[in-house]
């Protein structure tokens, strides 16, 4: 069986929807990382969720890098981000962040 990127959507949005019942604690995607997965969806790059809960980015068959579901702190999404830059994935940088 495989997993499409239109799977890992509906998984993530039932997590979301599982914690604003109260039922799975911190297991929902942080909203920044929704917003920069969306972004790199939007490139034309693959997401898909990994076996230990990160989001796995790919360019066709080739892997680039992971991405946390829950950021330790602010700066670790500003990090990643500037990491997929120099990757050659054109994401907003630091002024990009809310």
């Amino acid at each position: 069986m495989s997993i499409t990127v239109q799977d890992c959507v509906i998984y993530v949005d039932y997590l979301d929807f599982l914690g604003s019942l109260g039922i799975v604690g911190n297991m929902g995607v942080h909203a920044d990382v929704k917003n920069l997965i969306k972004e790199i969806e939007k490139l034309g790059l693959d997401v898909i969720m990994g076996g230990k809960g990160h989001w796995k980015v790919y360019r066709g068959a080739a892997y680039i890098t992971s991405l946390p579901c829950t950021p330790s702190d602010q700066h670790a999404l500003i990090n990643k981000r500037a990491q997929l830059q120099r990757l050659g994935v054109p994401v907003a940088g630091r002024k990009g962040v809310r």
